[in-house]
């Protein structure tokens, strides 16, 4: 823009003061509009915080649990049996090893061959008693028949009584002896006393066995046990039928299962140590001479207060738990930690029963940073009705 020094000159300062006026008003005009730019800049800027962290939560709970103690126990079936014949000879046929039987199946069979054979010469001896007893039957009624006009039939007639008699004495013991012989005979083979399987061989086909002689350990696969030996001084805490919680170890650390007290039977020597046994009535992957842990109360219960094992939050500095603020964000607690049950555990901290601790999504959190409860509606109401169920 030109101006004309005589047009001011002759103007005058009116003139100088509208020039003046148009000038800044065309400054006015474009700061405010930068300022409007500059502005509409940083409010995204203000606003461009990070997005609510999606988290879930659980709550806060007080339960009464007793201080418990870890014990190294085995998985035992409490029908562990080596099984033999009750007669010798050759073994014919044999189970092999890790087959499952069902109760009453046949396990293992001796040569029968000796067996029948007396089988068979018993019972001939029996029928050749039964045709002699019959012939003195007939002998029998001949004499009465002579006694009653001859003197001298009447002593043959007592005399061919006495002969039944005897015969009848005979035939009852060849009915023991074939009894005998048929029991012998059936007992050639052996079978499953109850469901299993067979864990180990003593013997092999071909082999010439004694009675009672091992054979093989046959091993029951139902209402398998947990045993385990435990001090004295924590006896004091059992009862029978309460449940205990089994731990499992190695490649089955992670596997948690309850067992139901069966008994707790002093051993009775120098350790004066306790074997418990447990019964565990839950299908579990252990088998029998798997190690285990039994978590058994060492102390009376007492009241404490559990979170979810989801919620520890493990740190260079520490182990904490992040809690609900009531106002959308999350608040971090340092916490130290106990026993544990199930999938909960024991915190000693700065939480309260009813407060809402974060489950999923902790690992990344900081205080203060907002989050929004998945499924739950807004973080802030979670917090709230855990405030309000504090005591």
């Amino acid at each position: 823009m030109t101006w004309n020094l005589k047009s001011i000159n002759e103007n005058g300062l009116p003139g100088l003061a509208f020039c003046l006026s148009v000038v800044l008003s065309v400054f006015g005009i474009w700061g405010a509009g930068v300022s409007r730019a500059q502005g509409a800049d940083a409010e995204p800027a203000a606003s461009g915080g990070p997005p609510p962290a999606p988290v879930e939560t659980g709550e806060v709970t007080r339960v009464r649990l007793a201080p418990r103690s870890p014990f190294i126990g085995t998985v035992v079936s409490p029908r562990d049996a080596r099984l033999g014949m009750e007669m010798q000879g050759r073994l014919d046929f044999l189970v092999e090893v890790g087959e499952r039987l069902k109760e009453g199946e046949p396990v293992a069979r001796l040569n029968e061959k000796v067996y029948r054979l007396e089988v068979a010469a018993a019972e001939a001896e029996l029928r050749g008693l039964e045709s002699l007893l019959a012939f003195q039957g007939r002998e029998l009624e001949r004499m009465r028949q002579l006694a009653e006009a001859d003197n001298a039939a009447r002593k043959l007639l007592d005399q061919v009584k006495t002969e039944q008699e005897q015969v009848q004495s005979r035939l009852q013991a060849a009915q023991v002896r074939l009894d005998l012989a048929r029991d012998r005979l059936s007992k050639t083979t052996l079978y499953a006393p109850f469901a299993g399987v067979v864990a180990e061989h003593f013997h092999s086909v071909g082999a010439l066995v004694k009675e009672h002689e091992d054979l093989l350990r046959l091993v029951a696969l139902e209402g398998l046990e947990v045993s385990a030996r435990i001090p004295a001084a924590v006896s004091d805490y059992l009862r029978e039928g309460m449940r205990l919680s089994v731990l499992g170890l190695g490649a089955r650390r992670a596997v948690e299962r309850s067992g139901r007290l069966r008994a707790v039977v002093p051993l009775g020597d120098a350790s004066r140590l306790y074997e418990l046994r447990l019964l565990l009535e839950e299908k579990t992957p252990w088998k029998v001479g798997d190690a285990v842990r039994v978590l058994v109360p060492r102390g009376a219960p007492r009241q404490v207060l559990m979170v979810p094992r989801d919620a520890l939050v493990v740190r260079s500095q520490g182990m904490l738990v992040y809690k609900l603020d009531g106002r959308g964000s999350v608040v971090a607690v340092p916490v130290q930690v106990g026993e544990v049950q199930g999938d909960r555990l024991e915190v000693r901290g700065e939480v309260a029963v009813g407060e809402q601790v974060v489950t999923r999504g902790n690992e990344r959190l900081r205080p203060g940073l907002p989050v929004r409860v998945r499924g739950g509606g807004e973080a802030g109401v979670r917090g709230s009705r855990g405030d309000a169920g504090a005591p």
